[in-house]
């Protein structure tokens, strides 16, 4: 079923994501999350979940996740104490740094089956199906 290979190849990517990572305390969204914040200086929570098209709810709990970890700091915006805001660390940075290759591993992983070729169109199909329905999921993507 067609909603099923999509979902499928969700976990497929998490497992290879997990098993080169496995020397890392960090989880696929906590990576998405600190490489948006490195991307987005100084962002507040709302606009980073837009960003990366993540709930408020889960953003919470991944940026408090990150906290603890002292990869990023989070803080309260001068001009509006309601609004939080957060800023990557240097040992977020020094992370980064160590994962980038890696990550980059997992994505020639993910797609090593498919040809140059395919890769291209698979990304330009994932790429389309996502912008034409992205108002449908729970959390819709707002890039900066």
């Amino acid at each position: 079923m067609l909603g099923h290979l999509p979902r499928r190849c969700q976990q497929i990517s998490i497992a290879i994501f997990l098993d080169e990572c496995r020397d890392y305390d960090i989880r696929h969204l906590e990576y998405a999350v600190l490489k948006a914040v490195d991307a987005l200086p100084d962002v507040d929570q709302i606009t980073l979940a837009g960003s990366i098209a993540i709930d408020r709810t889960s953003i919470g709990r991944i940026v408090g996740r990150l906290e603890r970890k002292k990869y990023i700091t989070r803080y309260k915006r001068k001009d509006d104490a309601r609004v939080n805001c957060v800023r990557i660390s240097q040992k977020g940075k020094a992370l980064l740094q160590e994962l980038d290759p890696i990550v980059q591993r997992v994505e020639q992983r993910i797609v090593e089956p498919l040809s140059r070729a395919q890769r291209k169109q698979f990304m330009e199909i994932l790429e389309t199906i996502c912008e034409f329905n992205n108002g449908l999921g729970r959390a819709p993507s707002r890039p900066k």
